[in-house]
């Protein structure tokens, strides 16, 4: 009994009680039957998820599908299967030309020629490191979903042999270059005749057209040529006025024999420069004009002075188109920047007015000092080099050459051995001429005689060697006699002095 209670209270208490103490009963037999299974299953999955995230499978055996190299597809096949069908593809390769454009104009080269290599062990190495790598589920699933998009893609690399490359780009810039060409005047029909613009390749902007061109398949390349426009264009000289002849020189040639070579050369040079404008303020270089003197430009074997003798040298005759070019530059009273005496006395000048030119080291270069352009003119024709400066009236009523002998040097006389010659025998080779120092001047002068200014330059002749070749030769005949020789006389010496005006 519960005190206190009566004995319906009682009866209601022991009633809950006991309907309390069966559903805990019923709860604790469900806990008992249920749970083990429950944690048998969340034990079970989390073991599935430990699998795939913590146990490490190996990688693909064949690569999944949608995978590409270079855009040919190498899905479900082995790592050696891949290396075996990119061998064929670079194979296939290896004749491939590329054409090289510019305009109109096209050039073929094979990748072979260009030293163009495909590296097949690269991306071979490549594809096997990415496979093996996918060792989680997750992410083997996630591989073959993207391979399956197309987006796992592989190029092979391409090796480039550059100074082949430089090479060839080098050498087709020789066929492709070509300078821009000043407006110039005709002075035969009154005419301008118009300029035209030069180009020039860009190697390195080409080479990298070239490699764009192999890694995107392209059978065709532009080359990068950049254009140069003539200094001179033909707007310039409307109204050219060339009415005056500013200055002037005639010089003498031979024509017959052996000299026939000589004038030929002197027409080709004197083509080259006949009709060149000079504007104002600008520089004019011979060698830069008239360019080398090779057999490709046209040039021919004719005598030159080098090193104080008379030899045969392609392009001999240059050195008088300069010499009559400076004298007539001299009277008209264009500023000399560069020339140079020649290392012997000309025959066909006088002393202090001549300029030797050599390609490419020894230069003649004059500037056009006035405010208006000037022309150049040279006609070679009836044995004489005539140079003319063509321009508007010079602001000098009169220009005068003087110059004068201020030392003298006397040659030297050597033999040589001519195995051609009999005992006794000799033969002039070259005369002998003395060496000079000389002070020449170029003087301005007004309308009525007075002097306005003067320029002076000191110029040095090495005196010329006297060359006499004597024979080796035994004779046949033991009585045999060499014949008297006369002395041989050197070449006269100029006069000390020597004045000219224009």
């Amino acid at each position: 009994m519960i005190p206190g209670l009566s004995a319906g209270e009682q009866l209601k208490y022991l009633s809950k009680l006991q309907t309390t103490y069966r559903t805990r009963v019923i709860k604790e037999d469900l806990m008992k039957k249920y749970i083990p299974d429950a944690i048998l299953i969340i034990v079970s999955i989390v073991s599935i998820v430990a699998t795939a995230f913590f146990i490490r499978p190996s990688g693909f055996k064949k690569i999944p599908a949608g995978i590409t190299v270079d855009n040919h597809s190498v899905g479900m096949m082995t790592v050696e299967d891949i290396k075996t069908a990119l061998d064929k593809i670079v194979a296939s390769r290896k004749g491939r030309i590329i054409k090289l454009k510019h305009g109109d104009k096209t050039w073929e080269v094979s990748l072979e020629k260009m030293g163009i290599r495909y590296d097949v062990a690269s991306v071979i190495e490549d594809i096997s490191l990415i496979s093996s790598e996918q060792k989680g589920f997750w992410k083997r699933l996630l591989f073959r979903k993207w391979a399956k998009k197309a987006l796992i893609k592989f190029y092979i690399p391409i090796k480039y042999n550059r100074g082949t490359m430089s090479d060839y780009f080098e050498k087709l810039k020789k066929s492709i270059d070509r300078p821009a060409t000043q407006a110039r005047v005709d002075l035969i029909k009154k005419v301008i005749v118009p300029g035209k613009k030069g180009m020039v390749l860009d190697i390195s902007g080409s080479i990298s057209a070239f490699e764009k061109a192999i890694q995107k398949g392209d059978s065709t390349s532009d080359l990068v040529v950049e254009v140069s426009s003539p200094s001179i264009k033909t707007k310039q000289l409307e109204g050219i006025d060339l009415s005056k002849v500013m200055g002037w020189y005639e010089t003498s040639y031979e024509s017959w024999g052996k000299y026939a070579d000589r004038v030929y050369n002197l027409r080709l040079g004197a083509a080259k420069i006949t009709g060149t404008i000079l504007m104002p303020g600008k520089e004019l270089s011979f060698n830069q004009l008239v360019g080398p003197r090779t057999a490709k430009e046209g040039y021919r074997i004719a005598p030159v002075i080098a090193m104080g003798e008379l030899v045969d040298d392609m392009g001999g005759g240059m050195c008088q188109i300069a010499s009559t070019l400076f004298a007539a530059s001299f009277f008209a009273g264009i500023d000399i920047i560069n020339a140079k005496p020649h290392s012997q006395i000309s025959h066909y000048i006088d002393l202090g007015l001549d300029s030797t030119v050599v390609y490419p080291a020894v230069d003649l270069v004059i500037r056009n000092k006035y405010p208006f352009p000037v022309v150049i003119r040279i006609d070679v024709s009836d044995g004489r080099v005539r140079a003319e400066i063509l321009g508007r009236q010079r602001p000098y009523h009169k220009v005068g050459f003087e110059r004068r002998i201020v030392k003298e040097t006397p040659f030297q006389l050597a033999f040589r051995k001519d195995p051609e010659l009999l005992e006794g025998e000799m033969k002039l080779d070259q005369r002998g001429q003395k060496g000079y120092i000389i002070r020449r001047r170029r003087i301005f002068f007004d309308e009525v005689g007075h002097e306005i200014k003067a320029q002076t330059w000191t110029l040095i002749y090495p005196p010329a060697t006297m060359i006499i070749r004597k024979g080796t030769k035994k004779p046949d005949d033991p009585n045999w006699k060499a014949p008297e020789i006369e002395p041989f006389k050197p070449r006269p010496d100029p006069p000390r002095f020597r004045r000219e005006m224009q």
